[in-house]
């Protein structure tokens, strides 16, 4: 869904809205994700503030013809050429029509809880690996084996993966298996 400032302004950027939360969240569940995949779109990540997450495109084109503004819908979103389309195209109406018509705010909802959960995990994380990680050259990370053990499995996971993302520089591309 495009807004349209004037008739077909190529600079006018795609609007995120409710159905792609839910989209990213089921898209993110299927190839296999963490609690942070679970938490779907976050509304505001560095300079980016996505405002219309929790509004369907159905309220937002019902607005924009009370309006009188004008939008364009990017036709490649009616194909099934991408792994997402299929989900907005085929998966959600089926659930949305077969199982509950509030599936998609019930899963962003969820998706909400998730990232407060995800949040308060990521504090604790940081808070253990501060208590039992010395960071040292190169940079390797000695993790002190009798606070380690004294955590719960759920912060030492979150411990073990702070260590790698600081040994590797990174935790883009990091699974669970490594």
């Amino acid at each position: 869904l495009r807004v349209l400032r004037k008739p077909h302004d190529p600079q006018d950027q795609p609007c995120e809205r409710q159905e792609d939360a839910c989209e990213t969240v089921l898209f993110n569940l299927f190839r296999g994700t963490g609690l942070k995949g679970l938490a779907g779109i976050p509304p505001v990540r560095d300079v980016i503030i996505r405002p219309l997450l929790c509004v369907s495109r159905e309220e937002i084109e019902k607005y924009l013809q009370e309006k009188g503004i004008l939008w364009r819908t990017d036709e490649t979103n009616l194909t099934d050429a991408y792994t997402r389309n299929k989900i907005r195209n085929h998966v959600l109406p089926y659930i949305e029509e077969n199982i509950n018509p509030a599936a998609g705010q019930h899963i962003q909802e969820m998706a909400g809880l998730i990232k407060d959960i995800s949040d308060y995990l990521d504090r604790q994380g940081e808070a253990a690996f501060d208590q039992c990680v010395s960071v040292g050259k190169n940079p390797i990370c000695a993790i002190h084996g009798e606070s380690f053990r004294g955590l719960d499995v759920v912060i030492q996971r979150e411990v073990l993966r702070r260590a790698i993302g600081v040994t590797a520089g990174k935790l883009k591309d990091v699974e669970r298996e490594h």
